[in-house]
């Protein structure tokens, strides 16, 4: 197979696309990555411009053939979990720098899987603290303004989504 031809089968295996913004977020990266991992859903990663976590992660759904993507901007420190049918002025799930921790960038790798798979989301802003100099603070620091933290979520919205999804996964008409 030439590197062409693998390019293409990734880009049209089903997975949820991790759009990351340079410089490297490695070690952020991995947290996402691995709550996708816990979750047995698999993910692709490509490296492209951007300013905004929330903007990458709706292109990211966009090419994600399961409808779901993440954006991440290390340099900011934010991250996001966005699905395809939401309006790209929406926020589904979005970490700012007061959580940007490596439980909450865990747990939403995960959340991202479970929003595929159509089960219940995790509070991200509930997530331990694991490695707390991923933010800069110290683990006490993290969890105090963890408390003071509320993510937008138009749940009316999402509710469709989900009952959406797991109909055409139940139906077999999933574009999987």
């Amino acid at each position: 197979m030439t590197t062409k031809e693998q390019q293409t089968f990734v880009e049209t295996m089903p997975v949820v696309w991790i759009y990351v913004a340079p410089p490297s977020a490695d070690q952020s990266l991995q947290f996402i990555q691995l709550g996708l991992e816990e979750e047995g859903i698999p993910c692709a990663v490509k490296h492209v411009e951007g300013n905004s976590a929330h903007e990458l992660a709706a292109e990211a759904a966009k090419a994600s053939s399961l409808g779901v993507g993440v954006g991440l901007v290390e340099i900011s420190k934010e991250a996001a979990l966005h699905h395809r049918d939401l309006p790209n002025e929406k926020k589904l799930i979005e970490i700012k720098e007061d959580i940007y921790n490596s439980g909450s960038l865990r747990r939403l790798g995960a959340n991202s899987a479970r929003f595929v798979k159509g089960t219940p989301l995790m509070p991200v802003v509930a997530a331990e603290v694991e490695y707390p100099e991923l933010s800069g603070r110290s683990e006490g620091e993290s969890k105090a303004n963890q408390n003071t933290h509320a993510d937008e979520i138009d749940l009316k919205l999402l509710i469709r989504i989900v009952v959406e999804v797991v109909g055409k996964l139940n139906s077999g008409k999933a574009d999987l």
